[in-house]
């Protein structure tokens, strides 16, 4: 009896979504039945880790070059992804602040997402992207996702209490025009004061800040308060030398 050679065509693979992360991917594909799948991260054989019969998680970081090599029982069939190159900041967000900036997928759509609605931007061509949203409640739980194409990060975190200021003020002598301080937050408000005299005040974002000031006599004794938007606050009394 004659046997006949059952012929196979190319195999399907496709690859549907990448959730990339700092040292893992997890790629879900579409593919035919029967189609057995082999991982190469920049050339080189990886073990993958199979969450369900479509899903695979790779130990792979951003940047690097995947290929898929699928195989039926004659053929075989490579699909190459090239992943972002990015560092994928990690979502740090308190109870005092309103905005943040991080980097994630390059010319993403970036949405955070919590109780107070959903926050949208656009990542720039090197991630960097900056979320502006109403102050959150420590606990609550806030998710963020950036997405391009079949390329998405996630995370998720509870907003943190935030910490105690704390700041530090410059020599300030009798012909100095302005007062340096330094704090451990890069926002609040942050006020010179003599006496009941405000001398300047301005609103900070970053740790370091200088508020102008007219010369003040020697021995003049000065306050230099930072206050946060929930109301901690940071003071340190100085002398004009």
């Amino acid at each position: 009896m004659e046997t006949v050679k059952e012929e196979y065509g190319l195999p399907t693979i496709d690859v549907t979504d990448v959730l990339l992360m700092k040292t893992n991917a997890v790629f879900s594909l579409k593919k035919d039945a029967g189609v057995s799948v082999r991982f190469l991260v920049d050339g080189q054989v990886v073990t993958a880790k199979q969450l369900s019969s479509t899903r695979y998680q790779l130990p792979v970081k951003p940047g690097a070059t995947v290929t898929i090599r699928a195989t039926n029982r004659t053929r075989t069939r490579d699909e190459t992804v090239v992943l972002p190159a990015t560092l994928l900041s990690q979502l740090k967000i308190n109870n005092e602040i309103s905005s943040w900036t991080g980097i994630f997928l390059p010319n993403s759509a970036v949405t955070l997402t919590g109780p107070n609605g959903v926050t949208k931007a656009t990542a720039s061509a090197t991630g960097r992207v900056t979320l502006r949203f109403p102050r959150f409640t420590t606990g609550q739980t806030v998710t963020l996702l950036s997405k391009d194409g079949i390329f998405r990060h996630q995370q998720k975190m509870a907003v943190t209490e935030g910490i105690t200021p704390s700041i530090t003020v410059g020599v300030i002598t009798s012909t100095s025009r302005s007062v340096s301080a330094k704090a451990n937050i890069s926002y609040g408000t942050l006020t010179v004061s003599r006496g009941t005299t405000v001398l300047a005040t301005r609103n900070v974002a970053a740790t370091s800040s200088s508020l102008a000031i007219a010369p003040q006599r020697k021995g003049t004794k000065l306050t230099v308060k930072l206050v946060t938007p929930r109301g901690k606050v940071a003071t340190k009394t100085v002398y004009v030398k």
